[in-house]
């Protein structure tokens, strides 16, 4: 059975094979089934050289021949003549050369070099053309050529730009020791401008202006974007002439200190670089270094009243409150001597709270203590009269022994005082004395309230008030002296001239015209007073400007060290000694109040 079919099968084939045979009929050949063979493929890897360079400087450039299924033979170039359309100028063709300049068989890709060496400037323009044997007459193979040529540039800096420096004054606010910010809105702190000068023939193209690392004296660098080249690149220049560069530092809290870099600036087809040293020097804000100045004269004005006169009146002070101490511990003094000494003594804690000199204070202090010393020297004198009684009934006792050791040692420590002898020797006089010297206290006193009197009057009015015996008898003196109408004193006659009056000038009238005199040497006093302060101002104010400008406006660098600061405000502590201590007008005035009366 499988047979028959296999035979059906096989017959069913035949038959349509006859059948397409009889339809393409019997002139048509039959289809060749064997694979065609590609075209092969020869093309160029550039569709154009392009070369920039300088005149007598060989340069070079490749483009390579690929060559796919096929075999080109012969194969040569042709180089034409390259012409500058603008100016006509012709770079002939052997400035152009191949290597290889030919080959006689090829199968695969294959790299030429084109060498170029011009000796003229200009821009030109032409091509190579490809020969091989196999190259189809209507389709040309051709490589086109743009070379550019240019004079060798001679860009260097100017004479007075082989080196910069920039010097950068922070603004009042930059904080000294702050950490450093840039931002591109920062406004610039300092700026220099550098020239660069086109000495060759030709054109020059200034490509790029970096500024290198700026490092400091200790280490530290400068952020990158502190320093700048603000100017437009690239710059052109033409031959011999000269354009500027600006460089420019901004920032905030830069540190202070002097920063070295380099500026490196590179020109199109030179082949070296232009370094440019660059040297930034950066010092602090000057707001610190001015209030410094300014605590510097506060600091030496309290050492100056210290040493002139706080010193002294502190120790017033102290000496005042010991003897108020002492005074209220004596409270077997009298009364009324405890109540005139301490009078005496507020009066000279008044004085003292109203700034009245240290020396008048002192005189006052020493009263006082006199004043005590006298209290208790009377006191002792009191309790030695008191004891001799005592000292007798002792001596009757003879008992009691060990009480009669105490009082002995009592009584010989009193005697044995030195001041007992001379408390002894006043006697009874004791109380006229200090009569008559509150009466004499008294009549100067009312001696003193007669502005009236001239000098000379007032003088002989205190004679014999002191040679007076009585309080009475000084109250008719300075009565018969208040009563006198005329005064007839010759050298007080010649006094009264320089002030407008005459011989027979009431006593009212002259009292009143040396009230005017005295008024006007109060106002020159014044004045001197107010010229001393207004030069002592001046001589701060000059000494802090001197200080100022040497200390800091001069100094570059300024705050790089911390001593800086401590010099900035010793030369403040410094202006108290040169203003305060040099600068003595009380002199002066004191010669012209005494050379007026």
């Amino acid at each position: 059975m499988s047979k028959v079919w296999r035979f059906l099968l096989v017959s069913l084939l035949i038959g349509l094979g006859a059948r397409v045979a009889y339809a393409q009929g019997p002139d048509t050949p039959a289809e060749d089934t064997s694979q065609a063979e590609p075209a092969g493929i020869v093309r160029l890897s550039e569709t154009a050289l392009t070369y920039a360079g300088t005149v007598n400087e060989p340069g070079q450039r490749t483009f390579t021949l690929i060559v796919q299924d096929t075999t080109v033979t012969n194969l040569s170039f042709v180089i034409n003549d390259l012409v500058d359309t603008t100016t006509g100028t012709v770079l002939v063709s052997s400035a152009v050369t191949l290597n290889p300049a030919q080959v006689d068989s090829l199968s695969q890709p294959q790299s030429f070099t084109v060498s170029i060496n011009g000796t003229k400037e200009g821009h030109f323009q032409g091509e190579i053309e490809l020969l091989y044997d196999e190259r189809p007459a209507d389709q040309p193979l051709t490589l086109p050529l743009d070379v550019t040529l240019e004079l060798t540039p001679n860009v260097d800096a100017g004479i007075n730009s082989k080196s910069l420096t920039l010097s950068v004054n922070p603004g009042i606010l930059s904080t000294p020791f702050g950490r450093p910010n840039v931002v591109t809105d920062d406004p610039p702190l300092s700026n220099v401008t550098l020239t660069l000068l086109q000495s060759g023939k030709g054109e020059a193209t200034v490509q790029s202006a970096t500024v290198l690392t700026m490092r400091g004296t200790k280490g530290e660098t400068l952020p990158q974007d502190a320093v700048s080249v603000t100017t437009a690149l690239p710059l052109l220049l033409q031959s011999q002439e000269a354009k500027t560069v600006e460089v420019v530092v901004a920032g905030r809290n830069l540190p202070a200190d002097e920063y070295n870099g380099i500026l490196h600036i590179t020109v199109r087809n030179q082949d070296t670089a232009i370094q440019i040293p660059l040297t930034i020097k950066v010092k602090d804000g000057p707001l610190l270094p001015i209030l410094l100045l300014l605590i510097g004269p506060i600091l030496g004005l309290a050492i100056n009243w210290w040493n002139n006169g706080g010193q002294a009146r502190y120790k017033l002070l102290k000496d005042m409150e010991r003897l108020e101490a002492q005074l209220a511990a004596h409270d077997h003094l009298q009364q009324d001597q405890q109540a005139a000494i301490g009078d005496k003594l507020r009066k000279a804690q008044d004085k003292l709270l109203a700034g009245a000199p240290a020396g008048d204070l002192e005189t006052l202090v020493k009263q006082v203590q006199t004043d005590i010393d006298a209290a208790m020297d009377a006191s002792v004198q009191f309790l030695r009269q008191e004891l001799v009684p005592v000292r007798e009934g002792v001596d009757q006792l003879k008992g009691m022994e060990t009480y009669e050791r105490k009082l002995l040692a009592v009584l010989d420590a009193i005697e044995s005082d030195a001041r007992i002898g001379e408390l002894l020797s006043l006697g009874s006089a004791r109380a006229s004395l200090g009569e008559v010297k509150g009466n004499l206290e008294t009549a100067q006193k009312m001696v003193t309230e007669m502005a009236g009197l001239p000098a000379s009057t007032a003088a002989e009015i205190a004679g014999k008030v002191n040679n007076a015996a009585s309080l009475a008898e000084i109250q008719q003196i300075i009565s018969e002296a208040q009563a006198a109408t005329r005064i007839s004193d010759e050298g007080f006659i010649e006094e009264a001239h320089g002030v407008g009056v005459g011989p027979a000038t009431p006593v009212a009238e002259l009292a009143m015209s040396l009230n005017r005199r005295e008024s006007a040497l109060r106002r020159v006093a014044l004045g001197l007073q107010w010229g001393r302060l207004g030069l002592m101002l001046a001589v701060f104010l000059f000494t802090l400007l001197v200080g100022y400008i040497t200390l800091y406006a001069n100094a570059p660098t300024f705050g790089a060290n911390r001593e800086d600061y401590i010099t900035i405000l010793l030369w403040g502590v410094g202006t108290n000694l040169i203003g305060a201590q040099t600068i003595n007008l009380s002199s002066i005035y004191n010669k012209k109040e005494a050379g007026g009366e």
